[in-house]
């Protein structure tokens, strides 16, 4: 059997969704509106704010990507790509923050990288109503142990952007 069998999720994928570089205001507020509504909102990692827009000081230096349903336009999530700061070496990545006291340097050491070689994939959110099918809807949250098995049916689109 070819390989080629692994490609028709990324095909179907290009079907249905593109990918946008969130290079203006109104599609950073996009980005940071989703976010909000996922980190805030609905996981509560984050603080809720009259403004509904989720922030922080990583953005600046970030490159921000948008999702976008081709069906019908909406919005389907978003992520961003981190990168090191060259103007402030001192700033870390998020993870190397967050993760600062449990990252085991003999396997990882951030410092060993030069900075401007370093990025880090991070504030990924997919909207509430592209995540789950109609059959598969439950409350957003952390896989239990034991819980990861197959699929009893194929995951080829979620139904907030291809009709069931």
């Amino acid at each position: 059997m070819s390989w080629l069998h692994l490609l028709g999720p990324v095909n179907q994928f290009g079907k249905h969704y593109r990918l946008v570089l969130a290079d203006t205001p109104e599609l950073m507020g996009e980005v940071f509106r989703i976010r909000h509504e996922v980190y805030c909102e609905e996981l509560g990692f984050e603080a809720v704010n009259a403004e509904g827009r989720e922030r922080d000081e990583h953005d600046e230096h970030s490159r921000h990507l948008l999702l976008r349903c081709l069906r019908t336009g909406a919005w389907a999530g978003c992520i961003r790509l981190v990168l090191a700061p060259g103007d402030r070496p001192a700033l870390r990545l998020p993870s190397e923050r967050v993760c600062a006291t449990t990252i085991d340097a003999r396997l990882y050491d951030p410092a060993s990288h030069r900075r401007e070689g370093v990025a880090e994939i991070s504030r990924l959110a997919v909207a509430r109503e592209f995540r789950y099918r109609g059959r598969d809807r439950q409350e957003p949250g952390a896989v239990a142990q034991g819980e990861c098995r197959a699929p009893t049916h194929p995951r080829t689109s979620p139904s907030g952007c291809i009709s069931a």
